[in-house]
């Protein structure tokens, strides 16, 4: 859990711009393939490398900003 109460993953998805169309939340044998596709498409139609890309370098930068400040 995040200090905001989201778990990792739905974080995750947040941060990259992929939530809720990433979130399948459980997925098992009851879901349909149609249903798997369906969700496959939503995610493959929101998703950005740029700004996926562009989230990894801020955070990048941030966690070496982190490292800085607080090795002294």
């Amino acid at each position: 859990m995040t200090a905001h109460g989201d778990s990792k993953h739905v974080s995750l998805l947040k941060d990259f711009n992929l939530y809720p169309q990433g979130f399948w939340g459980c997925v098992d044998d009851k879901i349909k393939t149609a249903d798997i596709v369906e969700r496959m498409e939503a995610v493959k139609n929101k998703f950005d490398v740029n700004n996926i890309d562009s989230r990894l370098a801020e955070n990048r930068m941030k966690y070496n900003m982190f490292l800085k400040e607080t090795i002294k």
